[in-house]
């Protein structure tokens, strides 16, 4: 009884807040008043007479005042209403969101501008359907149930709450959208706003961060983010693997926590300079990790921007290229080590090639012994014949030239063939000085008669070389005699000898080939104050045969000679001019294996 009373009072509540339903319950209102005025002034004679005059009255004056209160209530009530409404709809028009009104039924009330736009229907099409025709298999079918649900047991799933579903266009074209549905009552009826919200492009917005986070979290490369002092924000799986580092010890610290010191701060002062400037900066840096291990890392470092313009973060992206660097390090050293083997087999190339002219030398020179030295031998006994024969002056005089010119060719001869021979060397620890001073004593007789002071400059206690004193004797005997001979008259030559341990600057001066850096050799300086060596033959002075004395007064294999000596024992010999005047040769040679000192 109650629910039917509050159905009709709700159907009437409904039906008066329309303008007809108002005017005419006003004009009932009138009706009943008007009877009961005629039936009182008739002093409530209810005769039938009475009753339909009084009635006929009252329905005349009910008409009177419908035509007189129609423009002055229902006109003006109407206009309100219609402007109302309009206005209703403009402002739900306005919303950005597609707004739909439906009863408990589902069926559609109403529904807004973007609401049209989103599902393509216009209000003619779309009010009085149900709204699951925008609702998607398989809930299309079961929306109805939802409401029936919902109506018998009060208990929301959707109501109150926003969630995000799916929709379907008029096109069938099905899209992601979110939903919030409040419920209202009005007039005595159950309405339902739903406020629908199309989020494709958040989703492909949320589909694209979401690729992006796992593509960094998955990267194999070392990626921080930071603020713009340069706070860290975030770090990949992949940073805290190599640094050993967890996230919640680098979060809010700067990336000084992995500084090695070992770079340099004008690189730190140029990265910042470029970032800032909102340019990329590359390099590589070696850090140091949690463990104290170093390891090297390529960095590509950039700023992240604001819509504005404004810079708001810096990442940085990172590669371990410790191996990397490692193998190159170990190229190089391969590399050098390959050069080195080039240089000592080009340098084994040129000794075979050496040894082979040196044998052709021979062959030729044993050759000049047979052919030659036998006739000097019977000429030379020829001509001390004939000086013992009495003779005229001049007679002895042209002998006196041919024992000269048979003198000079044995000597020629005799260089030949020092210079051909490969005979074993007597080798034994040696004093370099004291083959120095027998050097300096066998010639002189030359250095008085020239005026030429020898000065000493020698390490105490020289360790021994091994070597033949006698062959070294000459190699002295010849670089001593040709500064001599290019001082001329009134000079000084220096002679240094000193134990030293080679370093890199050692070997760029002498051949790389012969020796090793922190190898311990007898080194030997001649310096002359003579004129020096014209530029254009200095690269020819140990070359057989050449002489840059006058006609008659070399052989041009003193030199020659002298190398093959030194080289025969594993040393270096080079000349060359100073910078200062005169020339200077330089000599070294290896400390015997039981007299090397730690020094």
């Amino acid at each position: 009884m109650k629910s039917s009373r509050r159905n009709i009072s709700a159907l009437t509540a409904h039906a008066l807040q329309r303008p007809l339903a108002k005017f005419g319950a006003m004009l009932g209102a009138i009706f009943l008043v008007e009877l009961s005025v005629m039936l009182a002034a008739d002093r409530l004679q209810f005769d039938m007479s009475g009753w339909a005059g009084a009635l006929i009255d009252a329905v005349t004056l009910t008409a009177l005042a419908s035509v007189i209160l129609w423009p002055l209530i229902v006109n003006p009530l109407r206009a309100a209403l219609e402007t109302e409404q309009a206005m209703a709809q403009m402002i739900l028009d306005a919303a950005t969101d597609a707004i739909i009104t439906i009863d408990d039924r589902g069926i559609i009330q109403a529904q807004n501008r973007a609401a049209r736009k989103m599902f393509g229907v216009a209000d003619q099409n779309a009010i009085g359907r149900n709204v699951s025709v925008f609702v998607p298999s398989p809930h299309r079918e079961r929306h109805d149930g939802y409401l029936e649900n919902y109506r018998r047991t009060g208990v929301k799933h959707v109501i109150g709450a926003t969630r995000q579903l799916e929709a379907t266009r008029t096109d069938g074209e099905v899209f992601p959208i979110e939903l919030s549905v409040s419920e209202v009552w009005a007039g005595g009826r159950r309405l339902f706003t739903a406020t629908i919200r199309d989020i494709t492009q958040r989703k492909l917005t949320e589909e694209r961060l979401q690729k992006l986070s796992s593509a960094v979290e998955q990267s194999p490369a070392a990626t921080v983010i930071t603020d713009t002092n340069g706070r860290i924000e975030y770090v990949n799986p992949r940073f805290s693997e190599i640094t050993g580092y967890a996230p919640e010890e680098l979060i809010g610290k700067t990336p000084a926590l992995i500084k090695s010191g070992l770079t340099p701060p004008e690189v730190y002062e140029d990265l910042w300079r470029t970032i800032l400037s909102g340019r990329e900066w590359r390099g590589d840096m070696q850090n140091r990790k949690k463990n104290g291990e170093l390891y090297w890392e390529q960095e590509i470092i950039s700023a992240v921007k604001n819509e504005r313009g404004e810079i708001v973060n810096f990442i940085a992206v990172k590669e371990d290229i410790t191996a990397r660097r490692q193998a190159e390090e170990a190229l190089q050293q391969k590399h050098a080590s390959l050069l080195e083997a080039e240089r000592e087999l080009l340098k084994a190339h040129e000794s075979l090639a050496d040894a082979a002219r040196l044998e052709a030398v021979g062959r030729l020179a044993a050759g000049v012994a047979h052919e030659v030295k036998n006739p000097l031998t019977i000429i030379r006994l020829g001509v001390d014949y004939l000086s013992k024969q009495p003779s005229q002056e001049s007679n002895q005089e042209v002998l006196q030239d041919v024992r000269g010119a048979v003198d000079r060719a044995d000597y020629v001869i005799g260089d030949l063939l020092d210079f051909a021979r490969l005979r074993q060397f007597a080798r034994r620890p040696t004093d370099i000085n004291q083959v120095i001073d027998n050097a300096i004593n066998l010639i002189n007789y030359e250095i008085k008669r020239r005026n030429v002071a020898i000065v000493r400059n020698r390490d105490v206690q020289l360790p021994y070389i091994y070597a033949d004193p006698d062959r070294l004797v000459q190699v002295f005997i010849n670089l001593l005699s040709n500064a001599v001979q290019a001082i001329g008259q009134d000079g000084s030559i220096e002679i240094v000898t000193r134990s030293i341990r080679l370093s890199e600057r050692d070997l760029d001066r002498f051949e790389r080939s012969v020796f090793r850096v922190g190898e311990q050799v007898i080194g030997v300086d001649i310096r002359d104050n003579g004129p020096g060596i014209p530029a254009m033959h200095e690269k020819k002075l140990f070359e057989p045969f050449f002489t840059t004395k006058p006609l008659g007064e070399g052989t041009g294999l003193g030199l020659a000679v002298s190398r093959n000596i030194v080289i025969m024992h594993k040393g270096s010999i080079e000349i060359s001019n100073r910078p200062e005047g005169g020339a200077s040769a330089r000599l070294m040679f290896r400390v015997a294996r039981e007299y090397l000192t730690n020094e």
